[in-house]
């Protein structure tokens, strides 16, 4: 016979398994994106019927890849940013050590 605290446990192992599969499974579909298979299967793979739901499906996939590219933008020019500082922090370093000889 079970007692509650091994139905609990049973349950959060459940729940936690169950929470695995989501996760699992948006990672999967956060890849989707990246894998030109996908974008085979719709172009030969699918009947007429379908022809609709595939567009609106690639067009949110250049949308997420579109959103990627510009996050990644700015991500480049805050590092360029940051290098021109380094830059500048390491001219004026030889500078004081030039003066300091």
């Amino acid at each position: 016979m079970m007692n509650y605290k091994s139905v609990l446990l049973m349950s959060m192992s459940e729940s936690e398994s169950a929470i695995n599969d989501i996760v699992k499974g948006i990672m999967r579909l956060m890849a989707l994106p990246f894998s030109e298979t996908m974008d085979e299967f719709f172009i030969k793979a699918l009947s007429k019927n379908y022809a609709e739901p595939a567009e609106h499906l690639i067009n949110a996939k250049i949308e997420f890849l579109s959103a990627f590219k510009s996050v990644l933008d700015k991500r480049i020019e805050r590092l360029k940013e940051v290098r021109e500082k380094v830059k500048e922090r390491a001219e004026v370093a030889k500078k004081e050590k030039v003066q300091v000889e």
